[in-house]
């Protein structure tokens, strides 16, 4: 029955073995014949060999000479790719461009040359050789009249003569916003400062390094109330070197004064002194003559007349003795 159903026969020693018992002796089995024909399989295999490294390029001039090579086939390509972004920008630019130009505050500025004379310039020197130190002295005295051109003294009479402080131009919402928050343990915040803190802002000056003359620019945004400005500023900068200038002809004027009564003062004391040493030596003087040399002169005016008188008297002697002989 074996033969016609076409199975093995299990071994007889095998035959009271379970079936998993038999699965795991063949497992074993194959187990120990894989390792029996590993070293075998080791033997006859071939050599493995490691991947070889693809060769780098080199970088030669010819090379970077054809890499910087204007290839304008390549370059219209890009410019195609890129034209649609760029003509989106430049009208985007474009659209700012005009959105500034009519929302922004137009401004002129008006430009004024000063002639600023440095103080002790002398046109003929007193001196065979010039001093040094003069054209420095000069220079820095002209740099010192040109701040004072944009001090705050100058800018407040500004603001108080065109009245800026009710100027929307000069009293800016926004720069009065932040000024009052700036200043708000000071109190409210003055009109006056803001608009001579704006005027500020748009005056400028540039001095000629080669010459004494200051350039003044001034910005508003009407060419007239600019050139008011400008106009105001230089008044009011002569009238504070005017007040300087005679505050300090002042100071010089109290200063010689003062001199001047100290010297008086010390001369009349000199004189007491003499008057005082002319009375204890007997030196007093009468008619602008001193008492001695006027006595003096009186002596000998009184010793000529007896003289005279000596010698008119032995003449008539004499007249008499010889009218008697005879």
């Amino acid at each position: 029955m074996s033969a016609a159903s076409g199975t093995t026969p299990p071994p007889a020693a095998d035959s009271g073995i379970s079936p998993l018992e038999r699965i795991a002796n063949a497992r074993r089995a194959s187990r120990a014949r894989l390792q029996q024909d590993a070293p075998v399989m080791a033997r006859t295999s071939a050599p493995v060999t490691p991947p070889t490294p693809e060769p780098v390029p080199t970088v030669t001039l010819d090379k970077i000479g054809d890499f910087l090579k204007l290839d304008f086939r390549r370059l219209f390509v890009w410019l195609r790719a890129g034209l649609v972004w760029a003509f989106m920008l430049a009208a985007a630019g474009g659209v700012i461009g005009a959105a500034y130009g009519l929302l922004s505050k137009q401004r002129y500025t008006v430009t004024t040359e000063i002639l600023i004379n440095p103080a002790n310039l002398q046109v003929v020197e007193n001196d065979v050789y010039s001093q040094p130190g003069q054209v420095d002295s000069q220079i820095l005295n002209a740099r010192s009249k040109q701040r004072i051109l944009t001090s705050g003294n100058v800018l407040a009479r500004v603001v108080d003569e065109l009245g800026l402080a009710n100027d929307p131009e000069f009293l800016d919402p926004d720069q009065t916003a932040s000024t009052s928050g700036a200043a708000v343990s000071g109190g409210n915040s003055d009109p006056r400062l803001i608009a001579q803190k704006s005027l500020a802002e748009r005056v400028s000056v540039a001095a000629d390094e080669t010459s004494f003359v200051t350039t003044l620019a001034v910005s508003a945004e009407t060419t007239g109330k600019a050139i008011l400005i400008s106009q105001a500023i230089v008044k009011a900068f002569q009238e504070e070197l005017a007040k300087a200038e005679a505050a300090g002809a002042g100071r010089a004027a109290a200063a010689l004064e003062g001199r001047l009564g100290q010297l008086k003062r010390d001369v009349q004391a000199a004189e007491e002194k003499v008057e005082s040493y002319r009375r204890s030596h007997n030196l007093s003087a009468s008619n602008g003559q001193h008492v001695s040399s006027r006595t003096m002169t009186q002596l000998n005016s009184e010793i000529g007349e007896a003289q005279s008188r000596v010698i008119a008297a032995q003449a008539s002697y004499d007249a008499l003795i010889a009218s008697g002989v005879n």
